[in-house]
């Protein structure tokens, strides 16, 4: 393939600087930017000052062409650098693969070889080093790339939420930071426990095919006052990070360090073809950073959100979230430069697939701008596409906030306008044409970008769907019964949260976009708000809980096994106050349209008749259930559907 000159030169630079975007820094200026790295003397920084190389020239090595398939990769490598290549320096790996460069014997091609090897079905990154003949080293080379049969298509993707210290504890260690209740500490989870889970095939069973983990970087020692100005909270979140390279030791297994053990984890991710989110706090620091204390310049303290003029939404750029979180200040460019290429190494060391952005609406759009700039370059030049998802908190009414972030770069957000609509549907009965009405108002509000949007039931910053279901909230230290997990048969029932739950699940997991599934809700974990909401999941699940799992797996497996349902064109076929109808279709107009009907009651028992979009070839056709033996016939365009209450189902014509 042939490769833009401009793309080229943005890839040699994804250790060096913050160019490849013409709107902030003109590509030929790229070279001469000097970015001093993290110098935290950390024994576990991930990149410290002697794997930061002596720059020659910051696009010597471009990539000329690439070809991937589902047994192996070949690449073309040129060094284009103004000094004379020394041969002899190369080194090249494909993932752990070392080759060997082949040079060409063609004085149009003086400085280019070849690249290739047979690889096993994974992600094996493309990594180059070389030097001129003085020495001097160029700035390495890292290329994304998997070896896979499918290309893997962000738009089909099932996400899971993992917030490492609350998921799973493989060794039984914990560290908790004193004085600070279990609630706001650390409570044992960590890396080993998240790759035991993988390796076990959990996520596999659910679906799943993309994990977004919750930030793992250095949080600081201690307890911190909250906002509530009364409880105290540890870092056990990862949300107040203290460098910019070294992950917290919390997270690390027994015998093992932060780095070795998220090294491992994403290891054995990407040998299933699971693609690894992470998320990134790019708009404050912890006050003891080494970019606050190193460079105060880098950092603004300004006033706390949601105190006495300092509004959460009037100063949502400039209000900072507590006294001992600075906001970074970039309209400093060297703050800009310095975050946005510490981060890039950080995810070319780890072979991140793709990024959450926390808080998007608190800082400078000209931060996703120079990501996105970043990322596209990789794309461009044959590497693997990143999903950049962001994080705005918003109203049921701000679409338009949400919409506005994708313009400055994000492939898509989580869509919190819809999330409070289908949570009056399925939480306070609210009619299923409101959430139709949501559905068409997301649609029109994000366009295309619809296909990389995040719907989702639950996160950590929301009380737990199962809480809001059983109407039970004792608030977030109040020590709310977890209903489902207790099997109490007192009012409300188990079965008044299980039911509901699984239905808006069903109704989730099978929108256009990249549903989440926040870790917990698949088993109908209770909770009130944050930090109560992101409660340690149980080790072995009780017998509801083990129900309420079942049935997520078989939707989380219907999504993967039936693209159609991410992907397929949508129209809602019946709605009123208690039955929901629509179908999702892929195809041209024929006799076998790939066609998914998905129906669902939270009412009383009823029969309805809906009528099929025209050109799916309905008439006759039989209608089989995903979850069930169930099966109906077309008659004509139109299909008799009997619902049970709170029954829902997904059928497939055959």
């Amino acid at each position: 393939m042939s490769v833009p000159a401009y793309a080229l030169a943005c890839i040699a630079l994804v250790f060096a600087s913050t160019a490849c975007n013409g709107d902030l820094i003109d590509p030929s200026d790229a070279a001469v930017i000097e970015v001093t790295p993290d110098t935290r003397n950390d024994t576990n920084d991930a990149i410290s000052d002697s794997d930061v190389p002596v720059i020659s020239d910051a696009s010597a090595l471009t990539v000329s062409s690439i070809t991937t398939s589902a047994t192996g990769i070949a690449a073309r490598v040129c060094w284009s650098g103004s000094s004379e290549f020394d041969p002899t320096s190369v080194s090249a790996s494909f993932g752990d693969t070392a080759v060997s460069p082949r040079f060409i014997n063609d004085d149009s091609l003086v400085g280019c070889f070849d690249l290739d090897a047979t690889l096993p079905p994974g992600k094996h990154s493309l990594h180059v080093a070389a030097a001129d003949t003085s020495g001097v080293a160029a700035t390495p080379l890292w290329l994304p790339l998997w070896v896979e049969a499918t290309p893997f298509d962000w738009r089909k993707s099932l996400l899971y939420m993992v917030m490492v210290d609350r998921f799973r504890d493989s060794d039984g260690k914990a560290s908790p930071e004193p004085d600070v209740q279990t609630t706001a500490n650390y409570q044992g989870g960590d890396l080993g426990g998240v790759q035991d889970a993988i390796e076990d095939g959990y996520f596999d069973a659910l679906g799943v095919d993309a994990l977004w983990i919750t930030p793992v970087l250095d949080n600081p020692a201690g307890g911190f006052i909250g906002l509530d100005n009364v409880h105290i909270y540890a870092g056990y979140h990862g949300y107040w990070p203290i460098s910019a390279t070294a992950i917290d030791d919390h997270l690390a297994p027994a015998g093992t360090t932060g780095d070795d053990a998220f090294a491992s984890m994403i290891g054995a991710a990407h040998g299933r073809g699971t693609r690894i989110v992470l998320d990134v706090v790019l708009n404050h620091v912890h006050e003891q950073h080494p970019y606050c204390t190193e460079r105060p310049a880098m950092c603004k303290h300004t006033c706390v959100c949601g105190t006495a003029n300092c509004d959460w939404e009037a100063r949502a750029l400039d209000c900072q979230f507590a006294a001992y979180l600075p906001d970074l200040d970039y309209s400093d460019p060297e703050t800009l430069a310095r975050v946005v290429t510490d981060l890039m190494a950080f995810v070319a060391k780890y072979d991140i697939d793709g990024l959450r952005l926390d808080a998007v609406k608190h800082m400078d759009p000209i931060v996703l701008r120079t990501i996105r700039a970043r990322t596209d370059a990789i794309a461009e030049a044959g590497g693997a596409p990143f999903w950049l998802v962001g994080e705005t908190f918003a109203g049921s009414s701000e679409r338009g906030l949400v919409a506005s972030f994708l313009d400055d770069g994000l492939d898509g957000q989580f869509d919190f306008p819809l999330y409070w609509q289908i949570r009056d549907t399925f939480v306070a009965d609210a009619s299923f044409r409101a959430l139709e009405t949501a559905l068409v108002d997301s649609g029109n509000a994000y366009g295309d970008a619809l296909a990389l949007m995040s719907p989702f039931l639950g996160n950590h910053d929301v009380e737990r769907i199962a809480t809001a279901l059983a109407k039970n909230d004792l608030g977030p230290w109040g020590g709310t019964v977890d209903v489902v997990a207790e099997n109490t048969s007192a009012t409300p029932s188990r079965w008044d949260v299980i039911n509901p739950l699984t239905m808006a699940m069903a109704f989730v997991l099978t929108l256009p976009g990249v549903p989440l599934v926040y870790m917990g809700d698949e088993l109908g974990l209770g909770g009130s708000n944050d930090p109560d909401n992101r409660r340690l999941l149980p080790v072995t699940p009780a017998t509801d809980q083990a129900e309420i799992l079942r049935r997520v797996r078989e939707l989380g497996r219907a999504r993967r096994d039936n693209p159609v349902l991410a992907v397929g064109a949508r129209r809602e076929l019946w709605q009123d106050d208690d039955i929901y109808v629509q179908a999702r279709w892929a195809g041209d107009a024929g006799d076998k349209v790939d066609t998914v009907i998905i129906a669902m009651n939270k009412g009383e028992t009823r029969t309805v008749t809906v009528t099929l979009p025209p050109g799916l070839g309905a008439d006759g056709r039989a209608f089989r259930s995903l979850l069930s033996d169930r099966m109906l016939t077309a008659n004509g365009n139109q299909l008799e559907l009997s619902l049970g209450s709170w029954e829902y189902v997904l059928l497939r014509a055959e």
